[in-house]
């Protein structure tokens, strides 16, 4: 039961790392001023002129799932094993747990981020609806002008 024990906290460990690891990353674009978002004088508007930069990261709340499910486990063969069979059927189900919502999360979170737009329109506007409790992401906007180089 020991080793049943070790086997679900080394998973949890390397499906937690694994995790983070699949949901850091970023990306980013600029939009490009056409005719039609020229300003007076034939230049284009700032406004049309905007850049975002998302970056995305693992998500505490997966994290503290992780957690939760393993300490849930190790209560629950505590109270509910009556022998050492229920105690590895409990241990094992949730060693597969902990893999799947950790795999499950990296990929929902990956899909949901590349698939974000990189969109502004017009007026500088752009709208999201990121990947909440699966990542955590950053939004950051600029005018083409504040970038360098």
């Amino acid at each position: 039961m020991l080793r049943a024990i070790q086997r679900l906290m080394v998973v949890a460990g390397v499906m937690a790392l694994l995790y983070a690891f699949f949901t850091t990353g970023s990306h980013g674009g600029c939009s490009s001023a056409t005719p039609g978002d020229a300003g007076a004088g034939g230049a284009a508007s700032p406004a049309a002129e905007r850049c975002l930069q998302l970056t995305m990261g693992p998500s505490p709340i997966v994290l503290v799932v992780l957690a939760a499910l393993v300490l849930f486990a190790i209560g629950r063969v505590r109270r509910r094993a009556a022998d050492q069979l229920v105690a590895l059927v409990i241990l094992n189900r949730f060693t597969i747990v902990v893999a799947v919502v950790a795999a499950a999360s990296a990929l929902i979170a990956a899909a949901w981020f590349w698939s974000l737009p990189l969109e502004v329109d017009a007026h500088g506007a752009y709208s999201l609806w990121l990947p909440f409790p699966f990542a955590s992401v950053n939004v950051d906007s600029s005018p083409v002008a504040d970038l360098p180089g």
